[in-house]
């Protein structure tokens, strides 16, 4: 399992998903100057946390929790490769649906707060370099499949 280097790419992109729940997921600056943060759980005042939140974004949190746990699982599915192949495919897709529903809370953000300055945090750079490690498993996965085949075809 651990040999197969596919298992480390599903492992560093379960690690990255996984940050979406440690780090900001987006910062924004309204006219008073007030500083806003959005996490994957809610949108609240960065400087007065006993504030109540302004929005919650549970989407995001449970969507980013879903991906993490079947990169999870993916990884111990290594003697499953059809099933490993198409659990990529599908991280992938959910991946691409996470990165503009993130698009959309921080859009949302903006709008509600009438921010004049406002970014995305560093977590969302990863969700390209997350789709960019699926499909390379899933090609090593692919790979593997075709030399198992070719091996079964020698006997």
């Amino acid at each position: 399992m651990i040999q197969r280097i596919q298992t480390v790419y599903l492992f560093l992109s379960f690690l990255l998903m996984g940050g979406y729940f440690i780090s900001p997921v987006a910062n924004f600056t309204n006219n008073d100057g007030s500083v806003f943060e959005m996490n994957a759980f809610s949108l609240q005042n960065a400087s007065d946390t006993t504030q109540a939140a302004i929005f919650d974004n549970f989407p995001i949190a449970i969507l980013a929790g879903i991906i993490a746990a079947i990169f999870f699982v993916t990884i111990f599915l290594y003697k499953k490769r059809a099933l490993q192949s198409r659990l990529c495919i599908l991280n992938m897709l959910l991946v691409s649906g996470h990165a503009g529903l993130v698009y959309f809370y921080f859009s949302l953000g903006e709008s509600k707060l009438d921010a004049t300055d406002s970014g995305l945090g560093m977590v969302n750079l990863v969700l390209p370099v997350v789709l960019i490690l699926t499909y390379i498993a899933h090609k090593r996965i692919r790979l593997d499949e075709a030399l198992v085949k070719s091996y079964d075809r020698i006997r």
